[in-house]
C-alpha cells in the first residue's frame, strides 16, 4: 500500500469522528492513488474482507477499524497497516499512517472519472486548492464579522443620536412654550402680519355688524325698537357674520399660523443643533 508525504494535510482536521467509518467506506469501490499508473482498488466488505484489485489482479486482504485510537487496520498476508482517517470531502478520502507524516489516498471510483490526479504535483495542487479557498473562506467570514460590528457599532451610535435629539426636540418644544410669546413679539415681520391681521378684523366685523344693522332694520318699524334689538343682536350677530367673513376672507390669519408654525420648527431645529453640536 502506497503513502506519500504531503506537509499541507498537516493543516487540516476535516474529519469528524461522530461519521460511522463502515458507512463510508463500504458498498463502495476505491480508487486507490497511485504515481505509478497501475489502476488499483480497494473493495470494502462490511464481513471485514478487503477486495484489493492491481490491474485486475486480486489479492484478498481484511480490514477492521479500531475505535480505542480510532484508527484502520488493513492486513494483507505479507504486510498490515494501522491507518487513521485525517481528510474526508466529496472527491477524497486521506489516511494518515500511523506515527509518520505520511498518507494515503483513495477516491470513489464514481467521481474518479472527473477526478483522477495521477501525480503528486497535482494531488498537492488540489490541496493547495483547498487551502486557498479556506483563507478566502476565513478573510471572508473576517470582513463579514467586522462588517457586522461595525454596523452594530453605527447601530447604537445612531440610537443613542436619536435618543438625544428627541430629548432635546422635548426641551426645545417646552421652552418654546415659555417663551414663544416673547419671541414672536420681538419678530417684525410678525408684528407686521399681526397689523395686517388686525386691520383684517376690523373690516370684517365691521361689515358683519352693518349686515346686522340692516336686518334689525328691517325687521323694526320704529326707531326705539331698532336700537333696542340692536344692543343684545348686534353683537351677537356681528360676532357671528364677522367670524364667518373672517374665516374666509382673512389671509393674514393663515398666514400668522403658517408664520407661528415656521418659527417653531427654527427654534426648535436651532435648539437642537446649537446643543447637539455641544455635547457630541
Amino acid at each position: 500500500m502506497r503513502t506519500y508525504l504531503l506537509d499541507i494535510l498537516n493543516r487540516y482536521n476535516r474529519f469528524s469522528e461522530n461519521l460511522d467509518i463502515k458507512t463510508i467506506l463500504c458498498n463502495k469501490s476505491w480508487f486507490i492513488f497511485n504515481d505509478t499508473g497501475d489502476k488499483e482498488l480497494y473493495i470494502f466488505q462490511d464481513n471485514g474482507s478487503l477486495i484489493a484489485s492491481v490491474n485486475g489482479k486480486v489479492t484478498n486482504a481484511t480490514w477492521q477499524y479500531v475505535p480505542a485510537n480510532k484508527s484502520i487496520i488493513i492486513s494483507f498476508k505479507e504486510q498490515s497497516y494501522m491507518l487513521h482517517p485525517a481528510f474526508l470531502d466529496k472527491n477524497i478520502f486521506a489516511l494518515q499512517q500511523d506515527g509518520t507524516n505520511r498518507y494515503s489516498f483513495m477516491i470513489d471510483e464514481k467521481q474518479s472519472q472527473s477526478f483522477q490526479p495521477k501525480s503528486l504535483t497535482e494531488l498537492k495542487s488540489y490541496f493547495e486548492n483547498i487551502e486557498r479557498k479556506r483563507i478566502e473562506e476565513q478573510e471572508y467570514t473576517k470582513q463579514i464579522s467586522i462588517k457586522r460590528q461595525e454596523e452594530y457599532k453605527q447601530t447604537l451610535l445612531d440610537e443613542k443620536k436619536e435618543l438625544k435629539i428627541q430629548s432635546l426636540k422635548q426641551e426645545a418644544i417646552n421652552a418654546w412654550e415659555r417663551n414663544h410669546i416673547k419671541i414672536l413679539n420681538n419678530d417684525i415681520k410678525y408684528r407686521q402680519i399681526c397689523k395686517s391681521e388686525a386691520k383684517e378684523h376690523i373690516v370684517t366685523y365691521g361689515i358683519g355688524f352693518i349686515i346686522t344693522s340692516i336686518c334689525v332694520w328691517n325687521g323694526t318699524e320704529e326707531l326705539w325698537m331698532f336700537l333696542a334689538v340692536l344692543i343684545p343682536f348686534g353683537i351677537f350677530g356681528t360676532l357671528i357674520i364677522g367670524g364667518i367673513f373672517s374665516a374666509i376672507f382673512h389671509p393674514s390669519s393663515s398666514k400668522k399660523w403658517s408664520y407661528e408654525k415656521m418659527k417653531k420648527k427654527e427654534y426648535i431645529d436651532s435648539y437642537v443643533k446649537n446643543r447637539y453640536n455641544t455635547n457630541y
